[in-house]
């Protein structure tokens, strides 16, 4: 990512992981498999994220991405009759299901609730 001296950084920040989010989601990624420039060429890259007075440091970047919402439609009902399924049967609160509803619902979020649900099913 590249910012003009001019530029909007926090703008350039937001649109960056909108692109990495959709880039996760159509190759089967996850936010785990994103890093940083430095990763390969050990250049202080992103700088301004690497930065311990960032605007915006590198852990709220992959916040970001993490905080992209299910979109793919047949996903999207097959997570919400799980977590229904999950609800009738009293192993998570109905408050899930609502955030799930509502979009608010992160792919961390959810992944939390399946170790819950698995282990309460027991």
């Amino acid at each position: 990512m590249c910012v003009n001296s001019d530029g909007d950084y926090v703008k350039t920040v937001q649109n960056t992981a909108s692109l990495v989010a959709k880039i996760l989601k159509d190759e089967n990624l996850t936010v785990n498999d994103v890093v940083q420039h430095n990763f390969y060429s050990g250049k202080n890259c992103p700088s301004k994220m690497r930065s311990t007075s960032a605007p915006i440091p590198w852990s709220s970047f992959l916040k970001m991405d993490d905080d992209m919402k299910f979109t793919n439609e047949t996903l999207k009902a097959a997570v919400r009759d799980y977590l229904k399924q999950a609800v009738d049967k009293k192993l998570i609160d109905k408050l899930h299901l609502e955030k799930f509803d509502a979009g608010t619902l992160t792919d961390g979020d959810f992944k939390g609730l399946e170790i819950n649900i698995a282990q309460r099913s027991k």
